[in-house]
């Protein structure tokens, strides 16, 4: 199966997560059928399934946050007022923006040197973790703009949130699909 990171990306793009609930990345598809004997058709509904989860999870306005933070970092030369001011900007040109449907359409079954082991529920499960840890990630930024300021950095660079440990799903999902990570 090849969702590759594009896809995923795609599936979880800020402009995508929105809403509230949830319950976890289900597509349908059979959890035991072996990821690389999918169909085009069951890449796109585990590709869906992934950007809907990840809709659950964070509300359109966190997801224009943290994007906003992001181009704001850009600005880090500037200072405080630059990174803020481009925060701002970008938060409003977010969540003005028109939103848009998951788009799976690129979303393939073609192999990236899968074995066998790798099941639909093994990338299921990673992927849910892969759309945990982002969500938890969400924590360690500014919930506002004003937030944005150097000191924020500085306080960052010294207290690093600790590294994610990889979850058995998604190490499994490595092992056995390569490309699955970088997409190759």
């Amino acid at each position: 199966m090849k969702l590759t990171l594009t896809s995923l990306t795609i599936g979880l793009s800020l402009s995508l997560l929105l809403g509230c609930g949830g319950g976890g990345v289900n597509s349908g598809v059979d959890p035991a059928k072996p990821a690389n004997e999918v169909t085009d058709e069951e890449a796109e509904d585990v590709c869906q399934a992934t950007a809907d989860y990840a809709e659950s999870k964070v509300s359109r306005e966190r997801a224009c946050t943290a994007s906003a933070v992001a181009v704001g970092l850009q600005q880090l030369a500037g200072g405080d007022d630059a990174m803020q001011e481009a925060c701002s900007e970008a938060y409003d040109q977010c969540v003005d923006a028109v939103e848009t449907e998951t788009d799976c359409s690129d979303a393939s079954a073609e192999v990236t040197e899968c074995d066998d082991t790798v099941t639909v529920g093994d990338v299921e499960t990673c992927l849910q973790d892969q759309v945990d840890a982002g969500v938890a990630a969400l924590d360690y930024l500014p919930s506002t703009c004003s937030e944005l300021t150097l000191d924020y950095i500085q306080d960052l660079a010294e207290n690093p949130p600790e590294e994610a440990e990889t979850s058995a799903a998604c190490e499994t999902v490595y092992d056995g699909c390569p490309g699955f990570v970088t997409g190759e």
